[in-house]
């Protein structure tokens, strides 16, 4: 756009307009009149070119109408007819900040104030401007100069808060906050202010009380909505949260981080397609955050597209390259998919920022120890630990990896980690697992029972587990399957080719085996454990879903369609989550095509095989007490006797024992039942070569071992007789 002004003042001498043209400006000005504003300004600087009062005007009605560069142009001559005016210099400063002129504006707003001290506006915007350019302790000062001259300014007291919030200071900016609210009640903006103080320290219902009073003072406020949506994150009550952050998205289509925070809550949900959608409007509107290009891939690694995991988790780096924990999560998902070498790579990459960093090396340790390679395993634990003596996940891996003897210099150390009081409970919970695997090294069997009973003890109250939520899911999936399976479903016209494999039973059951072995054979693919079973079904089992033909028809094409995206072109493919047994009702009805087997073992061995072991997974809380794991167990055996009555003959039951003690027999039934081609290599599961990333890893990497289902005999006496009724 040109200017409209092309005259500038050089050599003018001021020359007044009369006073009534003057006034009649200010009319004009006063009534909003500013089309007719513009042009008689205009007139009249066509007869008196060197009027300060009417460049001033022109510059005041240039910038009403959006015109910053034409405004800018007018206030540069009206200054040049009087550089002491603080008005001019004042409204030079505005125009340079609404043009992205930060600097600039700062100079003139603090000559205006000089020129004119008393003005509390000045102070006030010098205060904004400092606080955009992250001079948080000059923006403080100035805005205590505002408030200074004028106590009852609420604005002042609202942006000191903010200022005085963004240095950390959440008590004196609460003050400010509520100086503000007591100037102006009805300010929506102070009470959101206020209630994100009360959030910073989790003062959740005094938060959730602000953002509702600035709700109803704007109940299209989305900052307060979206914060309101952020407190029930934190509090996890993802449904309302979801709520929240869909009223923030309905008023404005572009808040890209309310579509992050509605995934996160779909994703804590399990309605990782969902999640996955809004991850990726989030990303359509701002593409250059990293977190939420993590977050897409961290959704996509729960449905086990991997490979769409790894891409967006390199998006992300490629925003954040020097990023240490994204390479090291790209690290842990290449791990996981067998790409050791990238994974490896990836891990370096982090220690080449870092430095060197314990976390690093755990996973370094981890991958290696997955991959059998037990020396590499410890020797990254070991560089763990010199960096992080008291790493109690380190000390846990080791635990699992050495034969411990008495003198070990792991034995003090962690003995003194236990009795410090200020270790986070997780911390201590893996150290008395740690320190309970050691002493049974040590055959000091009645300390390894205590720090077994007191890890659990710690991980039941971490995880809030009462068994009396297991107890009424057990009793829901049986009282609703009969409405399942009244339910006529046809898949007779699918076209699917897929044979899935379901392998089920109580974790530490021999699962892990038993995959193994089956996925020895050529023809099998091992899809490992997947949680899509429980993410699609089991608000179905549990009675939650619609129970119609169409919406089963529907989940059992997206079980398929996702195993798909897995499994490639694979025919066979186990799908081993043990617990998947929950949901046996529903996989028979919607997957009529599949194979199930269930392993079973000694009832005493399963329970305390559940109860010495700390599961990565959080969905175990039932394994953490004796008395508990016993319970669980009972209405596990009670549910796959009702499977049994309701399926006969479609479950094929294989026992543990039987199978390690005469490994060739059982193996060919196996086989022969799953209807597949007899290989001599489904008799050596050891040499298999793809990962298992299970607890049972380094059995399975062993030859077929005989033994374990005695191993909890020798804690018998510390029992209690809690086990004298299983059978």
């Amino acid at each position: 756009m040109k200017p409209i002004l092309k005259k500038n003042a050089r050599g003018l001498q001021q020359k007044s307009a009369p006073a009534y043209e003057l006034i009649r400006l200010a009319e004009l000005n006063k009534t909003g009149r500013l089309t007719e504003l513009f042009s008689s300004t205009l007139e009249v600087l066509k007869r008196y070119p060197s009027c300060f009062e009417t460049w001033n005007f022109l510059g005041d009605v240039s910038l009403t109408l959006g015109n910053s560069t034409d405004a800018l142009s007018a206030f540069k001559t009206a200054l040049k007819l009087n550089p002491s005016d603080a008005r001019v210099n004042k409204n030079l400063a505005i125009t340079e900040y609404m043009l992205g002129n930060n600097e600039k504006a700062l100079n003139f707003f603090k000559i205006a104030s000089s020129l004119s001290p008393k003005d509390p506006d000045n102070h006030f915007n010098i205060g904004n401007i400092l606080r955009d350019l992250g001079d948080i302790n000059g923006a403080i000062s100035a805005y205590k100069h505002c408030i200074a001259l004028n106590p009852k300014d609420s604005e002042a007291y609202n942006n000191l808060g903010t200022a005085l919030l963004s240095d950390g200071e959440i008590n004196k900016a609460i003050i400010a906050y509520e100086k503000a609210i007591q100037l102006v009640p009805s300010d929506p903006n102070a009470h959101n202010n206020l209630g994100l103080c009360f959030h910073y320290q989790k003062r959740f219902k005094e938060a959730e009380e602000k953002y509702n009073e600035a709700l109803r003072l704007n109940p299209k406020s989305i900052n307060s909505l979206f914060n309101l949506g952020n407190v029930y994150l934190e509090k996890k009550n993802f449904l309302r949260a979801i709520q929240y952050f869909g009223q923030t998205i309905q008023i404005d289509p572009n808040a890209h981080n309310a579509f992050n925070n509605l995934g996160l809550c779909l994703a804590q949900i399990g309605d990782n397609t969902k999640a996955i959608q809004a991850y990726k409007n989030s990303i359509s509107i701002n593409p250059n955050n990293s977190n939420v290009h993590f977050n897409l891939g961290n959704a996509y690694r729960d449905v086990n597209r991997n490979e769409k995991a790894i891409e967006s988790y390199k998006n992300g780096l490629a925003i954040d390259p020097l990023n240490a924990v994204y390479l090291n999560d790209l690290g842990i998902l290449l791990a996981e998919n067998d790409r050791v070498d990238e994974a490896l790579s990836a891990y370096q990459a982090s220690l080449d920022i870092t430095g060197g960093d314990a976390r690093t090396f755990l996973n370094i340790g981890n991958l290696y120890k997955n991959n059998n390679e037990i020396e590499n395993a410890i020797s990254a634990y070991n560089k763990a630990l010199k960096l992080k003596m008291d790493y109690a996940d380190v000390y846990k891996q080791l635990s699992s990896l050495i034969k411990y003897e008495r003198g070990h210099p792991h034995i003090e150390v962690i003995s003194k980690l236990l009795t410090n009081n200020n270790s986070e409970d997780i911390e201590k919970c893996r150290l008395h697992f740690a320190f309970a695997k050691i002493n049974e090294d040590l055959n000091e069997l009645k300390i390894a029972f205590q720090h077994y009973v007191e890890g659990g003890r710690i991980k039941k109250a971490l995880l809030s587990y009462d068994i009396s939520q297991d107890k009424t899911n057990f009793e829901l999936i049986k009282s609703n399957h009969t409405k399942i399976k009244s339910i006529k479903l046809s898949v007779k016209n699918s076209t699917s080719k897929s044979k899935p494999i379901f392998i089920i039973g109580m974790p530490r059951s021999g699962t892990s085996l038993t995959e193994q072995i089956i996925t020895s054979h050529s023809q099998v693919f091992g899809a490992g454990e997947l949680p899509i079973v429980n993410n699609l079904f089991s608000s179905m089992s549990l009675g939650i879903s619609e129970m119609t033909c169409e919406k089963l028809l529907e989940l059992r094409a997206k079980y398929l369609n996702e195993m798909a995206a897995i499994t490639g072109k694979n025919k066979f493919f186990t799908d081993k989550m043990p617990q998947n047994f929950m949901h046996l009702g529903v996989i028979i009805e919607l997957l009529p095509e599949a194979k199930i087997v269930h392993v079973h073992r000694n009832p005493k061995a399963t329970c305390w095989s559940n109860f010495k072991h700390l599961f990565t997974s959080n969905s175990m809380g039932y394994s953490y007490d004796l008395e508990d794991v016993v319970q669980y167990y009972q209405y596990y055996k009670d549910l796959m006797k009702y499977w049994e009555q309701t399926y006969p003959n479609k479950i094929y039951h294989l026992d543990y024992e039987q199978l390690t003690s005469n490994p060739h027999l059982e193996t060919k039934k196996l086989i022969q039942h799953l209807r597949l081609n007899w290989e001599d290599a489904c008799l050596h599961p050891h040499e298999n070569s793809r990962q298992v990333k299970t607890a049972s890893q380094h059995q399975v990497k062993k030859k077929i071992y005989k033994n374990s289902s005695s191993d909890w005999e020798k804690f018998e006496s510390y029992l209690h007789k809690k086990f004298n009724f299983l059978t």
